[in-house]
């Protein structure tokens, strides 16, 4: 399991553009989901999601615009296999 979180604070005149960027580019993606909150067309929180060798990675993104922060997490899990188990699939 491996998470990390980071915040951006954006001005008021750079919160629209970034905010249009990230929609963008999960509208665009296959797996990709966003759901925007009523009050601001900038406050949203949007997801992408891929599976990868027996690993599932998604990010997300939460605008805030009242606050002029996007709040972005990277997020990875997998299953552990047991060294017993490697060990017997090697032979």
């Amino acid at each position: 399991y491996e998470f990390a979180a980071r915040v951006e604070v954006l001005t008021p005149g750079s919160f629209a553009g970034r905010a249009q960027e990230l929609l963008a580019l999960v509208s665009d993606h296959p797996h990709g989901l966003a759901g925007v909150f009523p009050g601001s067309p900038h406050a949203f929180t949007a997801l992408l999601a891929q599976r990868h060798e027996g690993q599932v990675h998604w990010r997300t993104w939460h605008a805030y615009p009242q606050d002029g922060q996007v709040v972005a997490t990277r997020t990875r899990v997998g299953v552990r296999v047991p060294t017993s188990q490697l060990s017997r699939a090697s032979v």
